[in-house]
Formats: C-alpha cells, structure tokens, sequence
C-alpha cells in the first residue's frame, strides 16, 4: 500500500509540475503579425438560456482580439435574422439546403492581415452562410487563418 501511495504521489507531483509549466507566461508569438479577429455571432432567444444580448462567439472573439491585439470585426448580414429562436434555425436550415449567400453589410480587408480568427456558431452543422460570403469575398493565399467554433447545445 506504502509503495502505491508513493508512486501516486509522485505521478501528481510530476503533473503539477508540468501544469506550472505550461501555465507559465509565454512571449506572445503574434506579436509581429497583424491580426484580425472576424466573426458571426447571434443574439435574441436562445434555446437554452434565454435572450441574450451577446452571443457566445462574440465573447470568445473578444477575448480572442484581448490575448493577441487582434482587430474586431464582426460579420453582420443586411437582413438580421430572428430574434425567435425557431424562426432563426428554420431560415438557416433553408439558407443551407440552397447553399445561399445571404449580404453583409459591411467588409473588411482581410487581405491586409497575417493572421485571421474565423469565428462562428454551428447552425445546422455547418458556418452560417453569411460566413461563407465573408470567405468568398476575399483571397486568402498566404494567410494563417485560426477557425473558432461555438455551440450553443
């Protein structure tokens, strides 16, 4: 028994260890590099939680652009979707089926940056489509692009 309580704590002194090494300050790697965090995020009613007045993916760029000084853009399209949830999941499953690529409203050069954070919600399993008319717009050869993924369920 004395011999398995040893190696027990020896095993969580090594992963203690290792956690505060990994844990400890780093030098920030995008510190050269010009970056952009774009993203789609959705607020109204959520299906779990209510209304909201910030969406999930909106947080996270948030605390994306924090870490890394990356810009904010957000990708909005010109005609918002439902705040009513059903409303909201029924036309993102019929913009899927028909592959749409539904305006945004506005547009940023992503061109001009190193390094680009994708960000967006699954919505049927997939990017909202407004995302991909973001995508489309643009040329990204010689881009480091970081896709982030929320799920509300």
């Amino acid at each position: 028994m004395k011999k398995i309580l040893s190696i027990l704590t020896v095993l969580c002194i090594c992963g203690i260890s290792a956690f505060a090494q990994n844990t400890a300050p780093k030098e920030n790697i995008m510190k050269d590099k010009k970056v952009l965090v774009a993203f789609f995020s959705r607020t109204g009613e959520n299906y779990n939680v209510g209304n909201i007045s910030k969406g999930n993916t909106h947080i996270i760029a948030e605390m994306i652009a924090g870490e890394t000084n990356g810009k904010l853009f957000q990708i909005e399209p010109v005609k918002p979707y439902p705040d009513e949830y059903r409303a909201c999941v029924d036309i993102a499953k019929t913009e899927k089926e028909n592959k749409a690529r539904p305006a945004v409203k506005e547009d940023i050069a992503a061109e001009d940056y190193d390094v680009i954070f994708l960000g967006y919600p699954n919505w049927w399993g997939d990017m909202p489509m407004a995302v991909y008319t973001f995508i489309e717009k643009h040329d990204w050869n010689g881009k480091t692009v970081i896709p982030f993924c929320t799920h509300e369920g």
